[in-house]
């Protein structure tokens, strides 16, 4: 369909326009777009702070950006987190608003960026190109998560906790509240038995017994109770048949997907998350590749797959015993070594951002991104022990 006049008398004024003019125009409206996106970055982070979102039933200020701003999940979330972190960096927000830093370096600086570095690091970032700003920055936390005992990865496991307490509420009829904070890829696990284990719980309708007071049909359990009655079924299988870990092969797994440079580099931008959107922490996800099957799959640049591998197998028992008498233990985080039979899957993938990895865990008890686990080691190299 041809376009308007007032688009004809536009495309024909850009087409005469010197080279120089167009040059100077680029650079000028690429000032006004930042200077625009860092104000609507304080209008998110307003509207988060207000909780906005909720008067629209929406979960979170993610879902109604997706709803109302034609954002995906992932680009909300780094907005939203890139808002939050400008709060605090007041030199950066001037000179975002200011057009003198770009959305691609504001987003780069931000994730190291504090009240006492952001002057250093806004002069970096106004004297270098985007991927120079993002090669120092993951240079940086390369070098930071280094030296730092505590990762992201160990921070999740050392933060771990269940409690269980008895109610003492008014009514105290002796029932207990459970709380506590989970590791991603322990919870995913959890999750997962918690659904198997809920697909096998009797519903009130399923038996003529049950029936409410007033003597018609009981009322299906609701999501919370079934839950409930899972996590008994699991702790009564548990106290009839005793400890057990699942091998890397086995049923009920866990789907992680992992871009290649995530792997490689700690690629920030990249994909690191169970199947569901929770993320994962790089370390986390070559933790769960000791011992699991691997799946790559090469996308186009619209996500769609154009190639998928077959399932590689699990370590097998022998080379688990052969690699545990080498090394006696873990020598966890992995690295990425011609010894190592895993790591040649890493070597030899595509190393592009549109390669997935989907992995199942099954190294229980292990700590994460740390050198120790329960009975029986785990990771060495990239190979299960």
């Amino acid at each position: 369909m041809a376009g308007s006049p007032t688009e004809e008398v536009i495309r024909e004024e850009v087409r005469e326009a010197p080279l120089e003019r167009i040059e100077a125009e680029l650079t000028e409206l690429a000032g006004q777009l930042a200077a625009g996106e860092c104000r609507w970055l304080l209008l998110v982070s307003e509207y988060d702070r207000r909780e906005g979102y909720k008067q629209w039933g929406c979960r979170s200020c993610v879902q109604r950006l997706g709803w109302q701003c034609g954002l995906d999940g992932r680009a909300a979330r780094e907005k939203l987190r890139v808002a939050r972190a400008l709060e605090d960096l007041p030199v950066v927000t001037r000179e975002f608003g200011a057009g003198k830093l770009s959305y691609s370096k504001v987003r780069a600086v931000t994730r190291i960026a504090t009240p006492e570095n952001e002057t250093d690091l806004v002069e970096l970032a106004e004297h270098a190109t985007a991927a120079q700003v993002e090669r120092v920055v993951r240079g940086y936390r390369r070098a930071r998560n280094a030296g730092d005992d505590r990762s992201d990865a160990d921070r999740q496991h050392a933060e771990r906790f269940l409690r269980i307490e008895l109610d003492d509420g008014p009514d105290r009829d002796g029932s207990y509240v459970v709380s506590g904070r989970i590791p991603a890829d322990l919870a995913a696990a959890i999750l997962t038995a918690l659904e198997a284990a809920r697909a096998l719980v009797p519903r009130p309708e399923e038996s003529e017994a049950e029936e409410s007071e007033e003597g018609g049909p009981a009322e299906p359990l609701h999501h919370g109770a079934l839950n409930v009655d899972a996590l008994a079924m699991m702790a009564e299988t548990w106290l009839a048949h005793g400890p057990a870990s699942r091998k890397g092969g086995d049923h009920h797994m866990v789907t992680v997907y992992v871009d290649a440079n995530v792997l490689a580099d700690d690629d920030p931008d990249g994909v690191c998350e169970i199947d569901g959107g929770t993320r994962l922490a790089p370390e986390t996800a070559r933790r769960l590749m000791c011992d699991s099957s691997v799946v790559w799959m090469l996308q186009d640049a619209d996500g769609k797959p154009v190639n998928v591998s077959t399932r590689t197998r699990s370590i097998p028992p022998s080379l688990r015993r052969a690699v545990h008498a080498r090394d006696q233990g873990c020598d966890f985080p992995v690295v990425v070594s011609a010894r190592s039979p895993t790591s040649t899957t890493f070597a030899t993938a595509p190393r592009v951002v549109t390669t997935r990895w989907s992995t199942w865990p099954s190294c229980a008890g292990t700590t994460t991104g740390s050198s120790t686990r329960a009975a029986g080691g785990c990771a060495a190299a990239g190979t299960a022990t």
